[in-house]
């Protein structure tokens, strides 16, 4: 899979709207850490059971969201991009 861009992406979200992405799960207690795409806004939650504590969602913008991608091989792409457009549904 070629390299993922910010238009790529917004237009994904957009068709399949996907709202929450579920990057991966913490390694101890599974729980999911999670991209969520309200309009232009994108934010992190990386909180977990794990912790005693809990922080606000990180602020990301869609250059970081595009690297996830792109720092993997063109397989683990593809792969990966199945499972984030198979996070949403589609647009009605």
């Amino acid at each position: 899979m070629e390299q993922v861009t910010v238009d790529d992406l917004k237009k994904a979200v957009t068709e399949h709207d996907i709202r929450i992405w579920p990057l991966r799960q913490c390694s101890m207690c599974l729980t999911s850490l999670t991209y969520a795409f309200d309009g232009d806004r994108i934010t992190y939650d990386a909180n977990c059971s794990c912790v005693t504590y809990t922080r606000p969602p990180e602020k990301r913008s869609w250059d970081s969201v595009a690297e996830i991608f792109n720092m993997q091989t063109p397989d683990a792409r593809e792969r990966m991009w199945d499972e984030f457009v198979a996070a949403g549904q589609p647009a009605k």
